[in-house]
Order: structure tokens, then C-alpha cells, then sequence
């Protein structure tokens, strides 16, 4: 009887190390998709290298990114009395 119990609390150890250990792995990191058209399939040996442009295509310039909104910060009239004292 005593016998069952340590096994099973050896068991019950190991899992829930086990579990523990497998709970602390990092996810892989986000990498965005490639920007741009589909990739270019060339047959090998033929065509232009694999990282050479056609001489009619220019590269497409990103748009500007538009500017953030401004923040109106509203503060209650407590935190505005303490932020004005804080000034003087």
C-alpha cells in the first residue's frame, strides 16, 4: 500500500514537472508577411538572377505613413488642482 502511494506520487512529480517545464517555452516571434507582389518562379538557369529587378520596374516606394491623432488628456478636477500646483 505504502508502496502505490510513493509511485504514484513519483508519477504525479514527474508530470507535473513535465508540464511546468513544457509551460515556460517562448512562442516563436511574430514576422510579419513579405511586403510586395508575388514571388517571381524562374525555371533554373533562365532569366534574369533571382534578385535582379527588370530594367522597366522601379521600385514602389512605400506610402507615408499618415500622423498619429493628437491625445486630449482631461483630467478630473482633483489630479488638475494637484497637476497646477505642481507647475507653481
Amino acid at each position: 500500500m505504502a508502496t502505490d502511494d510513493i509511485a504514484l506520487t513519483r508519477l504525479f512529480l514527474a508530470v507535473t514537472g513535465a508540464l511546468a517545464l513544457a509551460a515556460c517555452s517562448l512562442p516563436q516571434p511574430y514576422r510579419p508577411p513579405p511586403r510586395g507582389g508575388e514571388p517571381v518562379v524562374t525555371q533554373p538557369g533562365t532569366g534574369p538572377s533571382p534578385g535582379a529587378l527588370p530594367a522597366t520596374a522601379a521600385p514602389a516606394e512605400p506610402p507615408a505613413a499618415p500622423a498619429p491623432p493628437s491625445r486630449d488628456y482631461r483630467l478630473v478636477p482633483a489630479s488638475q488642482s494637484l497637476v497646477t500646483q505642481a507647475h507653481a
